[in-house]
């Protein structure tokens, strides 16, 4: 790696012998010696003084050849080779060893992973945009007004859901598609069960008065976990937020939190049926339940099996708590009524 102290016996090896050589050696910097103990710095030899010899490439090895040679790289043409002593001046060349398969592992820092969010394009002519100014969004709630939620499953993300106490509603905001209708509705119980359809948009409306009476109950049991659903004319007869649950993995739906005013907390779905990526083939606004994102397969399973010893478990509770009050309403004690029985 650097120019060897022991003058003569460098300047033999290297410029004498071979001339622009790298050798793969060092020498320890508090050793008490100047003059001598060059030592390897990996492999099978590593901290052992070089005796400045070398074999030949392993069988399997690049070039395998002669009976004994130096192992070295030219670094001008980046090629393998395995020159002779004999063979070997004016060459250009690095000296290398090899380790064998599995001797040392290399500890590599990967940079933090940047999962972006789903690309979302402009509407096309006559319609309006989801996202861009005076589109959708803007004139119902105020692009400032909203938050978007990722997309991919790292933490948070919009792709799976749990219900609140109270019920999760919903309602259209805008449905600017050719399809005569567009269906929405849930996969309940950890999007395990069958898509169940809870709204059908027949026609393309866009309303801006938010009223509290167009709110549709998705009938999802209270703290529920499951993720939103829609018909599609893609892939299936419908997708699902959740990904990779689609046939044709795709994300179909992007989400926003509205942050303030009468519908702070509750969140803009927006739906993409086909490929085009304007994501305002349908847009709604639910409440009632909040994003809490998609775990990984072991987490995936660990998390539903809790969840259904849960719900079991909440269910013998509410059995036992109905038995206890049938009990308790058989031992009340009734007063019996004065007879009307008169005695002579």
């Amino acid at each position: 790696m650097s120019y060897p102290l022991e003058v003569a016996r460098s300047h033999t090896f290297i410029s004498g012998s071979w001339q622009q050589t790298w050798l793969g050696a060092y020498q320890y910097s508090n050793s008490c010696s100047v003059t001598d103990s060059w030592s390897w710095v990996t492999g099978e030899e590593v901290g052992s003084l070089s005796d400045w010899s070398f074999t030949n490439f392993d069988a399997g090895q690049p070039e395998h050849d002669h009976e004994r040679v130096a192992r070295a790289l030219n670094f001008t043409g980046g090629k393998w080779h395995d020159f002779s002593v004999s063979d070997h001046e004016g060459t250009v060349k690095t000296v290398v060893e090899f380790d064998t398969i599995g001797d040392h592992f290399v500890d590599i820092d990967l940079p933090p992973l940047n999962f972006t969010n789903t690309p979302i394009n402009l509407a096309s002519i006559g319609e309006l945009s989801i996202e861009a100014s005076g589109g959708i969004i803007d004139q119902l709630f105020g692009l400032a007004n909203v938050r978007r939620i990722d997309d991919r499953p790292l933490g948070v993300s919009d792709q799976l859901w749990v219900a609140d106490a109270s019920a999760v509603e919903a309602r259209v905001l805008a449905k600017f598609t050719a399809y005569a209708s567009e269906g929405f509705g849930v996969f309940e119980n950890i999007a395990s069960d069958p898509y169940r359809e809870a709204l059908v948009a027949t026609s393309n409306p866009f309303y801006t008065d938010p009223l509290d009476d167009l709110f549709t109950d998705l009938g999802v049991s209270p703290f529920d976990i499951f993720s939103y659903g829609m018909e599609s004319n893609l892939c299936g007869s419908q997708v699902n937020s959740i990904e990779n649950r689609n046939s044709c993995v795709r994300d179909h739906m992007v989400t926003w939190e509205i942050l303030n005013g009468q519908s702070a907390g509750n969140f803009i779905l927006a739906w993409e049926d086909l490929t085009d990526n304007d994501f305002n083939d349908l847009v709604l606004e639910v409440r009632g339940a909040k994003p809490v994102g998609t775990p990984e397969p072991v987490a995936w399973l660990l998390f539903s099996t809790g969840y259904l010893i849960l719900r079991r478990r909440l269910r013998k509770v509410e059995k036992q708590a109905c038995r206890d009050a049938q009990d308790a309403k058989r031992d009340v004690q009734v007063p019996l009524l004065p007879s009307l029985i008169t005695t002579v």
